[in-house]
């Protein structure tokens, strides 16, 4: 299982293949560095990601839509059937969370790879999920309960949106698409 969290930072200037390389961790003995093997993974990582071009760049020079992208290849590398992405968008403009959750679905189609997602943008569920699993917070402790399951087209109503957020909201839908509003008072 690969984990992509949000927001990362980091203070040390490393490389964007070095940042990739981490990904390889698992696979490197305790006193050895790296093998052709792991640098092929994680060029090919790179690459799969249309991202080669950051290899020499460093990661703290990034925008926060590449940062999101190397994380992303990172996670690729290494090679795992499970990706975890605790709020991949966090801080990033329409067009790169646009460009990171389709990057997403299309590894997620194409590579058998299962994909679980920590949103809080119901939006990007209907747009990029194949399920949803609704979640509230129970007032005054760390505990959530599960308000529905199940396709984002039947898990996200009108009425769940109320119990998981506390406001009204419309669902629009038009062209394939839906859309959460919520209602102002205005």
């Amino acid at each position: 299982m690969a984990l992509v969290s949000q927001a990362p930072s980091t203070t040390f200037p490393f490389s964007v293949i070095d940042m990739v390389l981490t990904g390889r961790l698992p696979y490197v003995s305790l006193f050895a560095g790296p093998g052709t093997n792991d640098l092929d993974v994680a060029h090919g990582a790179l690459s799969r990601l249309g991202i080669s071009h950051l290899a020499e760049r460093t990661f703290t020079q990034l925008s926060g839509g590449e940062r999101q992208m190397v994380l992303l290849a990172r996670a690729l590398a290494q090679q795992t059937t499970i990706l975890v992405l605790d709020e991949p968008t966090t801080y990033l403009d329409l067009a790169n969370q646009e460009r990171v959750l389709s990057t997403v679905r299309k590894l997620a189609n194409e590579a058998e790879l299962t994909v679980i997602a920590i949103l809080h943008d119901p939006n990007h569920a209907f747009a990029f999920a194949d399920q949803v699993l609704l979640l509230s917070n129970v007032a005054g402790t760390t505990t959530s309960s599960t308000i529905e399951w199940g396709p984002p087209s039947t898990a996200l109503t009108p009425a769940s949106m109320r119990a998981a957020y506390g406001i009204d909201v419309d669902v629009v839908h038009g062209q394939g698409h839906a859309l959460v509003v919520p209602r102002r008072d205005c």
